[in-house]
């Protein structure tokens, strides 16, 4: 049974043969090479005949340029035109845990999924190899049983001595250059750190009993 891309083209190669017949009778030459003899383009043949593809003979006869069409290739291209899409994972993909990246759950993170919670966001907060961020909360996943997070207070504000809390036990952090760092010891699937960076003018601190942490 003939596939469907075979008819179609056959029938559009039928035209341009057609066509090229035509060329070939208005530029032939009447001491053009006979039928059957070599020939590399129409041009060479003689009026009325044609350069067969393949063979690269002179000839009349158009059923023979259609049966030196390569059937194989046409079951290739029908093939291809009829096989299905191929289809992807769909499913959610997560980087290599080579430190402190973004996470979507516990279920996704192959280590601990920690929460990081910047008081009123008072604090530009990096965690591990992160970008530097404002934002409220940050939850991040950790490959190691460590990770590294440091704060650096905005304009009006200022470090102090209690503003690392690990789930409610205070951490202590490292004042350098204006940034406090503090290392968070993980263990489990899930963590929490709250960090508070006060205001200048408070006294007493104003970050008193904001821990957000659990």
């Amino acid at each position: 049974m003939n596939h469907p891309a075979q008819i179609s083209f056959t029938a559009v190669f039928a035209v341009l043969v057609t066509g090229a017949v035509g060329g070939a009778q208005a530029c032939g030459n009447a001491t053009g090479v006979a039928a059957g003899g070599a020939c590399i383009t129409a041009i060479d043949c003689a009026t009325g005949l044609i350069c067969l593809p393949k063979t690269h003979v002179c000839s009349s006869n158009l059923t023979s340029v259609t049966t030196e069409l390569d059937s194989g290739s046409l079951d290739a291209a029908a093939a291809a035109k009829d096989a299905p899409a191929p289809t992807g994972d769909t499913g959610a993909m997560m980087a290599a845990d080579t430190g402190a990246g973004t996470g979507s759950g516990s279920g996704g993170c192959n280590g601990t999924l920690l929460t990081v919670n910047n008081i009123i966001s008072w604090c530009t907060v990096t965690v591990g190899s992160n970008a530097p961020s404002t934002a409220a909360t940050q939850t991040v996943c950790v490959a190691g049983s460590s990770v590294s997070i440091s704060a650096t207070p905005i304009n009006g504000f200022q470090l102090w001595s209690g503003m690392w809390e690990s789930g409610t036990t205070s951490m202590a952090g490292t004042v350098a250059g204006g940034t406090s760092t503090a290392t968070a010891n993980l263990s489990g699937a899930t963590g929490c750190v709250t960090v508070c960076c006060e205001q200048a003018t408070a006294s007493p601190t104003d970050c008193d009993n904001t821990n957000a942490c659990p």
